[in-house]
């Protein structure tokens, strides 16, 4: 859940999970293996600080509100 809510808050700010981890200094890969396995502290907070939002929103086992309009959205444009 934590990858699909990261990967929603890319797109909506317009970059690549790849640029993210260079922005906040996190190793290449890393972010897409937390699909599996469960992220450090320090480099879940270097997330949840670059899009402002608090670690626990990150960390929600329900949808961020985000994640659910961006979905929204998807499903009216494929119309």
């Amino acid at each position: 859940m934590i990858l699909k809510k990261i990967e929603a808050l890319c797109q909506e700010k317009g970059i690549n999970i790849s640029k993210l981890e260079k922005e906040c200094g996190i190793g290449n890969g890393t972010i897409r293996g937390w699909e599996k396995s469960s992220p450090r502290a320090d480099n879940l907070k270097k997330v949840a600080s670059y899009f402002g939002v608090p670690m626990e929103e990150l960390l929600e086992d329900e949808p961020a509100k985000e994640v659910v309009l961006i979905q929204k959205y998807r499903c009216t444009s494929d119309r």
